[in-house]
């Protein structure tokens, strides 16, 4: 069993003093704690390697300080399969685990050689396979799990702008640059059937000519059927969940609380293509202490209702609020420490 203990962004365990720290219970830099190393666990979303500082940061990483340790990737790493594998391999070369989960971005096919987005996501899953990294839950250290959740948005509105909703969903369909390059496999409409166009090109002129509504009636019907990819996972864990603490991460936002108002935001309608809801109840159904997500590129880390959810993107490089510019910036990212060699399970959180 293991003593687990959550850190706030800043990389500090209340009590057991902060990396670099000379104090007995100091936490160094390469993970030393009494001598041994202290496995951790960190969380980081939309790299956005066709940006070359973005890939520049990721080799910039040591190649040694994290060799006993897991990163969480929470998608957006590209739309281009050979700089998702490229990215994927420099974190393989710097961490004993990677575990990796799609966001929007990765689905893309548009100019690609995939005529679904389920279909390469199924080649972005197999290229994981190929490379060891995780989407599938996996036990880190023998102390935590760590589970990649499916997600896609659906729609969801702030309470009191439901008389807009279908002007505002019209309006960010017609900006929103994933109801034109994703292709889902039909047309005119939600609903499982055949693709009938030749390539995914071919569909965004289709896209082009529905409605706001059965574009996001569609997204609903794929937030669907990424929540039904979880359900293998949720009964894997769940047997388990009593026994070693969890940490998710998902690539969309599993609660509209985590978003700024949208009178805040850059993109005021942002919430009707970042949340999926019905995530929050299944990352619950497994008792989970830790969820990490991303999509919004805006730092979060807030705890609600006993569950600490965690945003740490590294966003575009036009982006400086994201405050993650140089690779010992990673130590933001930091979000779980495994002792597993002290006393029982358990685990404390301290948000920032």
């Amino acid at each position: 069993k293991a003593t687990v203990s959550v850190l706030n962004w800043q990389g500090v365990d209340q009590g057991r003093g902060s990396p670099g720290s000379t104090t007995p219970w100091g936490l160094g830099p390469t993970g030393l704690m009494f001598g041994r190393h202290v496995p951790r666990v960190y969380g980081i979303s939309d790299i956005h390697v066709c940006f070359e500082h973005n890939r520049a940061w990721i080799k910039e990483l040591s190649t040694t300080d994290f060799q006993q340790d897991a990163v969480l990737v929470a998608g957006d790493v590209s739309d281009k399969m050979e700089l998702i594998a490229e990215a994927l391999r420099d974190f393989k070369a710097r961490f004993k685990e990677v575990l990796f989960v799609e966001g929007n971005h990765d689905v893309w096919v548009k100019g690609s050689p995939f005529a679904t987005s389920h279909q390469k996501l199924a080649s972005i899953e197999e290229l994981c396979k190929q490379l060891q990294v995780h989407t599938t839950p996996h036990l880190f250290a023998g102390a935590v799990w760590l589970v990649p959740l499916h997600s896609w948005y659906c729609g969801a509105c702030t309470p009191g702008f439901e008389r807009t909703l279908d002007e505002d969903t019209e309006l960010i369909s017609r900006n929103w640059g994933d109801f034109y390059r994703c292709a889902w496999g039909r047309e005119g409409g939600a609903g499982p059937g055949p693709r009938t166009t030749a390539s995914a090109d071919r569909e965004a002129p289709a896209a082009a000519e529905r409605t706001g509504k059965s574009l996001m009636e569609e997204a609903k019907v794929v937030a669907q059927e990424m929540l039904s990819k979880n359900l293998t996972a949720l009964r894997t864990v769940e047997a388990d969940a009593a026994a070693h603490p969890v940490v998710t991460f998902s690539h969309f936002l599993p609660r509209l609380d985590l978003l700024p108002h949208r009178s805040s935001l850059k993109i005021p309608l942002l919430e009707l293509v970042s949340v999926c809801p019905a995530l929050d109840d299944q990352l619950r159904s497994i008792d989970s202490r830790v969820h990490v997500f991303g999509h919004t590129h805006i730092q979060a880390d807030s705890t609600i209702d006993g569950v600490r959810y965690i945003q740490r993107p590294l966003g575009y490089p036009k982006e400086p609020w994201t405050h993650i510019r140089e690779s010992k910036d990673l130590e933001k990212c930091l979000v779980y420490t495994c002792d597993a060699q002290a006393g029982d399970a358990g685990g404390d959180t301290h948000p920032q």
